[in-house]
């Protein structure tokens, strides 16, 4: 392959998104989590397969020869969108952000319900930035175009309801936990808007941002989603923060027994 050909496949691959969505696979995959690309899944809406761009799974389990196996167990089902210009998040401080219990999408047979739900909400992106976010804004975006973002939301969505589909009912005999996480990576600027006292508009970057996110339908009854967008920067650090979660979550479990 001549060089100049090389350089435009290059660049093509990082205008169109493909680059990007290789780096989200390999940063999974440095953090431990079997990752697959162009997960494929039903969208029950338009009777049709659509496609997400990537699914990762990683477990946590502990096996006690006298008290059987723990298994806890999360899946990303997740868009990576690459975008020229800023996503503009409005920030909300106020509400009482996210119960988790009610907004995620999980499985499990634990009795432990308030305490899995606890430590779901301290390890959780809202948490750690301290507020929500309620809508995002592709700046400079003419109205008259189809806003990216909520697109990507409503197929992950979708995805993980399909995976939790399959999930659901799959045969399980030990003590389990499993949660499944829609996430939107962003390749590129994320910024975080409020108005101060003054009514002042401050803007921030920031890193990352969680959301409850309304989607409703005939096919599709769930009325809300935990939903996290992140940067592909900060992505790595992200999966660190859902590890951290789980193996609270597989403790709390272990030490019930």
């Amino acid at each position: 392959m001549n060089e100049q050909l090389e350089a435009k496949l290059v660049d093509d691959l990082r205008k169109c998104g493909f680059y990007s969505e290789m780096r989200t696979i390999q940063a999974c995959w440095a953090a431990g989590w079997e990752c697959r690309g162009s997960f494929t899944y039903f969208d029950k809406d338009e009777r049709a397969t659509r496609e997400c761009d990537f699914q990762a799974v990683r477990e946590w389990s502990r096996v006690d020869e006298h008290d059987g196996a723990i298994h806890v167990m999360a899946r990303l089902v997740g868009q990576v969108k690459k975008a020229e210009v800023p996503w503009i998040v409005s920030k909300d401080r106020r509400s009482k952000f996210r119960d988790d219990e009610c907004d995620n999408i999980t499985i499990t047979n634990a009795p432990d319900g308030d305490r899995i739900s606890d430590i779901i909400r301290r390890h959780s992106l809202a948490a750690r930035t301290g507020w929500a976010g309620t809508s995002i804004h592709e700046a400079f975006k003419p109205p008259t175009d189809r806003s990216r973002w909520y697109s990507a939301f409503v197929s992950v969505c979708k995805a993980a309801e399909f995976v939790f589909d399959g999930a659901a009912v799959a045969p399980r005999l030990d003590s389990h936990f499993e949660i499944i996480q829609p996430v939107v990576v962003l390749d590129g600027l994320l910024v975080a808007a409020e108005l101060s006292l003054e009514g002042k508009l401050v803007l921030t970057e920031t890193d990352g941002a969680a959301f409850t996110f309304e989607y409703r339908s005939d096919a599709y009854e769930r009325p809300q989603y935990a939903l996290d967008v992140v940067t592909l920067d900060a992505f790595p650090r992200y999966l660190d923060l859902v590890a951290a979660r789980m193996s609270a979550v597989t403790d709390v479990l272990r030490n019930r027994r």
